[in-house]
């Protein structure tokens, strides 16, 4: 008589027991890898608009506060979409710009919006407009 070769049920179920155990792990290390990663966009389209604002300035003697065309001819979405910038401010001598997150990148309860100003500070946490509330490590400026 031969035997049939193959495997149980039981062998069957510990090995999704087992990939069940491991995929409630690595997705949510994983996520939020990724939502640290996606700040990228923010600083990139900030760091965009701070440059065109110094462009501007230097053909019009003040800031704009105007994105798109007739001003920086820039998006009020980051490249990657997982920002809606705006000009907050913006007078003779100074400006603020800011992203907020959205979408699947608005679940970022640390660093949902960034914001640099005409000097070149940087900002970001839950309300970084108010200086008060400052939280440079959204952009990375301590090592984080």
């Amino acid at each position: 008589m031969k035997k049939q070769s193959g495997i149980t049920l039981v062998e069957l179920l510990v090995v999704v027991v087992i990939m069940g155990i491991i995929t409630s792990i690595a997705l949510p290390s994983y996520r939020e890898y990724m939502i640290r990663a996606n700040r990228v966009d923010a600083k990139a389209a900030l760091l965009e608009i701070a440059a065109a604002q110094e462009e501007w300035y230097l053909q019009n003697n003040s800031y704009t506060t105007t994105l798109g065309s007739g001003g920086l001819n820039l998006s009020g979405i980051s490249k990657y979409k997982n920002y809606t910038v705006a000009i907050e401010s913006a007078s003779a001598t100074d400006y603020i710009a800011s992203a907020t997150a959205r979408e699947g990148q608005a679940s970022d309860e640390e660093c949902p919006v960034f914001a640099i100003d005409a000097l070149g500070r940087k900002f970001g946490g839950k309300k970084p407009i108010s200086k008060a509330n400052n939280d440079e490590d959204c952009w990375g400026l301590y090592g984080s």
